[in-house]
């Protein structure tokens, strides 16, 4: 949303359909206030039921950790410590939206992923775009 709910704001409605912009305007009805709960109930009108957010992750990909992630926290500074993953700024690189991931932390995220005796190593995989290792 680009316009949270503010008072001494207001939004403009009309039903009908219009040849030009300027005709709506002149058959549309002013309203004062956020313009949210009028486009919350279209969306209900036009929604089915509402139903509870799919399971994130999979036995294969597992979440590494609650949102918001270290990445937002990292980025924001809002000094909130993670239980998940504890990652680096990789210097040499000077990005900091670029991270390095510790190997006990890759170890434990990619469990599964590796045959009986395979280890993490990190030479056999590359980052995509986001920095995530493929």
């Amino acid at each position: 949303m680009i316009a949270p709910p503010q008072k001494d704001r207001g939004y403009w409605t009309s039903e009908g359909q219009y040849e030009t912009a300027e005709e709506w305007r002149e058959n549309a009805e002013e309203h004062e206030g956020s313009w949210w709960e009028d486009w919350r109930g279209w969306l209900e009108q036009r929604s089915g039921e509402q139903t509870d957010a799919p399971r994130v992750g999979s036995d294969l990909y597992p979440p590494i950790e609650d949102a918001p992630g270290t990445y937002v926290r990292e980025m924001h500074g809002d000094g909130v410590e993670s239980e998940g993953a504890q990652v680096t700024q990789e210097t040499s690189q000077g990005d900091p939206r670029k991270k390095e991931w510790d190997e006990s932390e890759l170890q434990r995220n990619f469990e599964g992923r590796f045959g009986p005796g395979e280890v993490w190593d990190e030479s056999k995989h590359t980052r995509d775009a986001g920095g995530r290792f493929t």
